[in-house]
């Protein structure tokens, strides 16, 4: 029994001061924020780890002094820097400084980062032009431009595409279709097409369709909607 009591005191009293911490936390961002209201608050919060004390302070005067005043942005229309829209406009940033690198090595950098997108990749990318004997970063045949199906897809667009051709395509194994998406971006169209290009060149598929697979409940997705009307 007074086992069972040490251990829930000890529990309660990290849990306790875990909550103080946190609170703490978000109360040094929320005045950071009044400070700097279209900061990357993930930089902040990065921020906010290096520091014990001061926390305020100490950051702002690495902000001005050090980094000259220069911190992570979120982009104008966004409203954080992690959103769908906040990362493609860095990708179509980054494509002006290194408009032969290749997009969906673009992408993946920035989907893999979590604050300071543009100055962590841009830096990267210095750190490989670099070691261009060893290869650099992989570059595009076709430069400069970005067409509209290589731009970085929302987890809601993807998994509403997804589940659309599972269900259009319900003679397809689901690894085909995966495989599909992932060559085309998850793109709907140039997906769909692909596919029925398979669908009517594979006679193994229409061999086993007695097997077909239940239908999925498809997501709703607005962008994927106006996407299908076009």
């Amino acid at each position: 029994m007074f086992k069972n009591s040490l251990f829930s005191s000890f529990k309660s009293g990290g849990e306790n001061s875990n909550s103080s911490s946190n609170v703490q936390k978000d109360a040094i961002l929320e005045q950071l924020v009044a400070l700097f209201p279209n900061a990357d608050q993930e930089y902040l919060k990065y921020c906010i780890g290096c520091y014990q004390d001061n926390h305020v302070e100490r950051i702002s005067e690495k902000i001005f002094n050090q980094n000259k005043g220069h911190y992570p942005k979120i982009p104008d229309g966004c409203k954080a820097a992690n959103c769908t829209k906040a990362k493609n406009a860095f990708l179509l940033q980054i494509n002006e400084l290194f408009p032969e690198c290749d997009v969906g090595f673009l992408r993946d950098k920035l989907c893999n980062v979590n604050h300071s997108h543009l100055q962590q990749i841009i830096e990267q990318l210095l750190n490989m032009e670099k070691t261009a004997d060893k290869g650099g970063y992989p570059r595009r045949m076709n430069p400069f431009t970005i067409e509209p199906w290589e731009l970085i897809r929302s987890p809601s667009y993807r998994k509403a595409v997804r589940y659309k051709l599972y269900n259009d395509f319900p003679d397809t194994w689901r690894s085909t279709i995966k495989a599909v998406l992932a060559e085309n971006n998850f793109d709907y169209k140039k997906s769909l097409e692909k596919l029925k290009e398979l669908a009517t060149n594979n006679w193994w598929n229409s061999l086993f369709s007695v097997f077909r697979r239940k239908l999925y409940k498809e997501v709703e997705n607005i962008e994927l909607m106006e996407e299908i009307q076009k």
